[in-house]
């Protein structure tokens, strides 16, 4: 009998546990920020603690994790910030606890987001059809909110030309130049890619035989959206060897330039 009442009050435990603990997921070296389970009125006091270690976690800013009322912050995260996490809510009359289970896994370099990182389906109708963000709130952002379908947006990755790199041509001779970048997966609500010469559009340049093609969409094996634009000189001149020729892109992530210079050809060396 004894062996069944212990049986039966573990359970309860572990469902009250369960009832108040959350799960948290984050990836490396970003920002996540968790919620106590357990809510009360602002004015009180909520302590956060090493659930392992029973240790208090500090409330300064100044440190890498700290705590800040209802909120636990992981600003950024480590993958050694896995565990579990205690919120005490304090109130004059009673104490409420909290658990949040925290999994930081590590950044993948393939630009691979787990599909256990991404949010639940919503479910909606023809006249209720509003999806919000989740967990936004909590970060109180400033920049521009960017939403994905199937995807995700990066800072532009130039692809070609190489930074700094020159191109041999020939006098007299047409010639191309290719600025190709890549900025996430999937469609992108801007990503534009093009040329300058010595810091100027194409268009403001005024030189008929330069000519800068429509950007063409264009996806890798690895899935990452990229954007094509060919730079066509007719007829390549001395004077064109001068120029600098800079490779532009630019999203809501910021704009990336890489520069390429043009050179004359050594004639090749002919046998007799």
């Amino acid at each position: 009998m004894g062996l069944w009442i212990l049986a039966i009050l573990t359970i309860l435990v572990y469902s009250t546990a369960a009832k108040f603990s959350k799960q948290s997921w984050g990836l490396e070296n970003e920002a996540l920020i968790v919620r106590c389970p357990r809510q009360g009125k602002p004015s009180y006091i909520v302590d956060w603690y090493y659930s392992q270690t029973n240790k208090s976690i500090p409330t300064q800013e100044r440190n890498r994790v700290f705590a800040s009322g209802q909120l636990l912050k992981f600003l950024p995260a480590e993958v050694a910030d896995s565990g579990i996490y205690t919120c005490i809510v304090r109130s004059p009359t009673f104490n409420r606890t909290g658990y949040a289970n925290v999994t930081i896994y590590k950044k993948q370099p393939d630009c691979n987001v787990p599909d256990y990182l991404m949010y639940s389906t919503v479910s909606g109708s023809e006249k209720n059809s509003k999806i919000y963000c989740p967990t936004i709130d909590l970060y109180n952002w400033t920049a521009p909110l960017e939403w994905f379908k199937q995807g995700f947006s990066l800072f532009p990755v130039i692809r070609a030309p190489a930074h700094n790199e020159t191109k041999e041509v020939e006098i007299g001779e047409n010639t191309n130049l290719t600025c190709s970048a890549c900025f996430g997966k999937g469609a992108q609500f801007l990503a534009a890619v093009q040329w300058q010469l010595n810091g100027k559009k194409i268009t403001d340049f005024s030189e008929p035989r330069i000519q800068q093609e429509e950007g063409q969409n264009q996806s890798f094996s690895d899935g990452l959206a990229c954007v094509n634009t060919v730079l066509r000189i007719a007829d390549v001149k001395e004077e064109d060897l001068l120029l600098r020729y800079d490779c532009l892109a630019l999203n809501l992530h910021g704009l990336r330039r890489h520069t390429i210079r043009l050179s004359r050809k050594n004639p090749s060396k002919e046998c007799f």
